[in-house]
């Protein structure tokens, strides 16, 4: 069976540091031990971009919006927030 794609799977991939990562995610995230240990895990399924040097403090990484919202959604059911993985970086 084929999955029906809706508007909301066309979201664009974001390409962020993992300190830029840690910081947007920190306030949701920083009473919480299992989400912040998990979130190097998730920057690590990311892609380097082609001009990022890999281990950099400035290495850039592409943040598919399915991974995100595969580990938001998990983070959100364990801790009981109700934000969607879309509006996250739309915050603040």
């Amino acid at each position: 069976m084929s999955k029906l794609i809706l508007p909301a799977d066309y979201q664009q991939p974001i390409i962020i540091t993992f300190e830029q990562l840690r910081r947007k995610l920190w306030p949701y995230i920083w009473g919480y031990s299992w989400a912040r240990e998990t979130l190097h895990d998730l920057w690590k399924v990311c892609i380097p971009t082609p001009t990022s040097i890999v281990g950099s403090p400035n290495e850039e990484r592409v943040l598919h919006p399915s991974k995100f919202a595969a580990w938001w959604g998990e983070v959100c059911q364990r801790q009981g927030l109700t934000l969607p993985a879309d509006q996250v970086f739309k915050q603040g």
